[in-house]
């Protein structure tokens, strides 16, 4: 019976147990469910109380939304529509009759690019461009609006429209657009009378307005300091390799007996392969680096060494008002073109307003005979010089150039901002008086493209210790005037001596103790009666070490003169074997050239002429020095009669204090015919190649 009891006992147990489970679970589902209803009453309150949501969109939103989704579209689509075009062509949308009817007033890449300088007031406001986009948008978007509503015209029934009023503003880094367009309208068959009137629209990440700032302070920049003008003319003077087409005929003299010869369309691409070519290279501080493009010049085996250092210093300039957002936008400036060759030439619209080389003769440039005055006054003559081409070419020049600045930010979209730059340029002289701003020191001290600014005291920042000595005794020498050169720029920053008071001195050797200008890839030269000088190389930057000898040298090299006069010049006709001497302009006229590559180093010699007018030719008294020679020769009439010329001489101008010049030539002018044959047998006759009657032709010190 125990047993049973306790059994009987567990089986109620369990009951109770069970019974008082099922309660609690139940309890908890009410639970659960309470809190479920009181949040979806929370959550119905709150949306109820916010009167810009409705829970269950109403039959006529719908029908609302339907029209205002064609508004919003047609008004972004055209809003941002306008803005590329603000952007690409320099803050205009519209170019006024004026500025289409006037020549090559305005850049035309198919879309045009207004000048920013021809005419007044030329320049865009953050204003005009928001009201040309306003109007851009009225025009355009109003067009498409009601376009696609007659779509809906099976739909809806639309009462008369008014016009689209459009209120924009172009902000640093967004655009709104607050749109005014009342449209009454109906459903077909139906008395229910619907309306919407206000739009807003946000173009986040158009950063127009920030590009805008930096166009115009690019812009303000280079027209206060005349940047482009000043590059553009040190590009035309580098093109000087009057041997190759693609030069630029600017100043010096070539030896030829033909005329160079350009015409001005040649001379046009070349300047622009020029402008393309250096101002890729061109950077203001602030903006997205160029170090990629130092990187290909490092690598490029046609550029020297020096020119990342050239670059970098002459093509580097400083904002006034910079932006930490500036960095994000590349800078690109060019001379706009159609298409490039592989080989880098461009071709391109004739986009020059105004391109003169003085002196040519219409479509043609050429090189000018060279002929020397002798004489003076009333009575003085003009002597051409045969196979001597000279080069004296001014250049009067008007065009514009494209800045293109592209948004790289993380979210910009590669937006553009593009606008002229003008360069002016009246006989090699920028037509701006104001000089052109150097990159700036660290100490933020800006330097100017003239010799007073270069050398002035502020910028002479860098102390150095300087000799200047003999090569060839390793002697230091007083009274040798240094200059320091920066491209275009000098300055002369003293002379040697020996430190010391009254008559005692201090040092042994005589020296220079100066403090130079700033310039990356400078040189340092001397100047010394009777020597000729090398030239040194050294950075003024004042992050450029120091040379590890504590100064600078200057090398200075002794010259011999010798006078040219009637016991100096011979003709000699190898074909009769015949000769005389030239003592006067009857009897002909000599003109020598010499020049020395490995020291730059050149020197000319006319005969007959007066005394102290290229009576006298120098040589550099260095062992085993090689020249280049050129000689001509011409009879009284002018008439080329003789030449020859030497590659690889070698002068013994110690065997004697006199020079004497036999020069093979013909009894008639040389024919251009004859010309090529006679050169050849010449020159062999000089280099004692061939003997012809037994003369010692050619150039010998007695």
């Amino acid at each position: 019976m125990k047993y049973k009891n306790t059994l009987k006992n567990n089986a109620q147990t369990n009951v109770k147990n069970t019974s008082l489970n099922n309660i609690k679970h139940k309890n908890g589902q009410v639970s659960i469910f309470i809190v479920i209803g009181i949040i979806l009453i929370v959550v119905v309150t709150f949306l109820i109380s916010n009167s810009n949501f409705e829970l269950f969109e109403s039959k006529e939103t719908k029908l609302i939304n339907q029209v205002t989704d064609i508004v919003d579209f047609c008004i972004q689509k055209h809003a941002e529509q306008g803005l590329f075009i603000l952007g690409i062509q320099g803050g205009t949308i519209q170019l006024s009759q004026a500025q289409l009817s006037i020549p090559r007033n305005h850049i035309d890449l198919g879309f045009k690019i207004p000048s920013w300088e021809l005419g007044l007031n030329q320049v865009p406001t953050i204003s005009s461009m928001q009201t040309q986009l306003n109007e851009h948008i009225q025009d355009s978007a109003q067009v498409c609006i009601i376009s696609n509503l007659d779509k809906l015209s099976d739909i809806f029934e639309f009462q008369d429209f008014q016009e689209l009023q459009i209120e924009s503003k172009i902000n640093q880094n967004n655009v709104v657009i607050e749109s005014n367009f009342p449209i009454t309208f109906s459903q077909i068959n139906s008395e229910s009378v619907l309306s919407t009137e206000n739009y807003f629209l946000k173009l986040e990440n158009n950063n127009l307005g920030d590009l805008y700032k930096l166009a115009v302070e690019i812009y303000s920049t280079e027209t206060r300091n005349d940047i482009l003008s000043n590059l553009v003319l040190d590009q035309i003077y580098s093109a000087g390799d009057y041997s190759t087409k693609n030069s630029m005929p600017t100043e010096g003299f070539s030896f030829s007996c033909a005329k160079r010869v350009w015409t001005k369309t040649q001379l046009k691409s070349n300047l622009v392969n020029l402008n393309n070519n250096n101002f890729k290279l061109l950077h203001f501080e602030g903006t997205m680096p160029i170090d990629n493009l130092y990187d290909v010049i490092l690598n490029d085996e046609t550029f020297q060494e020096d020119s990342v250092n050239y670059y970098k210093n002459f093509y580097t300039f400083t904002l006034e008002d910079t932006s930490s957002s500036f960095k994000n936008y590349k800078v690109e400036i060019s001379m706009p073109t159609t298409q490039s060759t592989q080989k880098g030439n461009y071709f391109q619209k004739d986009r020059f307003r105004n391109f003169e080389v003085t002196p040519s003769d219409g479509e043609l440039v050429q090189s000018t005979d060279m002929k020397i005055d002798v004489g003076g006054g009333k009575f003085g003559l003009s002597i051409p010089i045969p196979c001597v081409q000279l080069f004296h070419h001014l250049y009067t020049l008007d065009y514009d150039l494209l800045v293109k600045i592209t948004d790289y930010s993380e979210d910009g979209n590669k937006n553009i901002f593009q606008f002229p730059l003008r360069v002016e340029i009246n006989n090699n002289a920028p037509s701006s008086e104001t000089p052109f701003t150097l990159p700036q020191t660290t100490q933020n001290t800006k330097l100017t493209a003239t010799d007073t600014k270069f050398c002035a005291p502020e910028n002479r920042m860098r102390e150095e210790l300087i000799y200047v000595v003999d090569k060839n005794t390793d002697e230091t020498l007083d009274n040798a005037n240094v200059t320091y050169e920066c491209v275009a720029l000098s300055c002369n920053v003293g002379s040697t001596s020996r430190a010391g008071t009254h008559g005692v001195y201090t040092t042994a050797e005589s020296s220079l103790k100066t403090n130079l200008p700033y310039c990356v890839g400078g040189t340092l030269t001397a100047k010394k009666e009777g020597y000729f000088s090398t030239k040194t190389r050294l950075d003024t930057n004042p992050s450029a070490p120091k040379n590890t000898q504590g100064h600078q040298r200057i090398e200075l090299i002794s010259k011999k003169s010798f006078q040219l006069n009637e016991n100096s010049i011979f003709v000699s006709y190898p074909s009769s074997g015949g000769g005389k001497r030239i003592e006067t302009e009857d009897d002909g006229m000599m003109f020598i050239s010499i020049k020395n590559k490995e020291y730059d180093f050149s020197s000319q010699g006319l005969w007959p002429t007066e005394i102290g007018v290229m009576d006298t030719l120098e040589f550099l008294e260095i062992e085993d020095i090689i020249y280049e020679v050129s000689v001509v020769l011409t009879n009284s009439d002018s008439e080329l009669i003789g030449i020859f010329e030497l590659k690889n001489w070698t002068p013994q101008i110690h065997n004697g204090n006199s020079i004497k010049i036999i020069i093979p030539a013909t009894m008639n002018e040389l024919k251009e015919e004859n010309f090529i044959d006679f050169y050849e047998i010449s020159n062999k006759l000089v280099k004692g190649e061939l003997n012809i009657g037994g003369e010692n032709y050619g150039i010998s010190f007695e």
